[in-house]
């Protein structure tokens, strides 16, 4: 079994959407920047030292396996910046929870448009 540490989530990537509401195909060159995944498992939470007080201080992770996130596709595809993200085999990936834009409530369909 596979355990992530710190903020790091396991998420399964939901299917890209090839056509529009309207029937309309899109192509693959026009990938969706913000993606939605299902949370598989997250890590305890992250470790860190107050500047302030000097003390070290915890913050749980909040993702909960089972919840429907969105995120930016760039995060999981390439290495910018402080977003280093590994894709797994199949359709899975592993992403920083501080990388997620927003948890999408259980049984709420809505679609997420960049």
């Amino acid at each position: 079994e596979i355990r992530p540490l710190h903020d790091v989530l396991i998420v399964e990537l939901e299917p890209d959407k090839k056509t529009t509401g309207g029937g309309i195909i899109i192509p693959d060159t026009v990938a969706e920047p913000v993606r939605i995944a299902k949370v598989l498992a997250v890590g305890p939470g992250k470790s860190w030292k107050s500047l302030v007080t000097g003390e070290w201080r915890f913050w749980p992770t909040e993702a909960k396996p089972g919840d429907r996130v969105a995120f930016m596709m760039a995060n999981l595809e390439t290495k910018q910046g402080s977003a280093l993200c590994y894709a797994l085999g199949g359709n899975c990936g592993l992403i920083r929870e501080t990388d997620v834009l927003l948890v999408i409530p259980e049984g709420d369909n809505t679609e997420v448009r960049a």
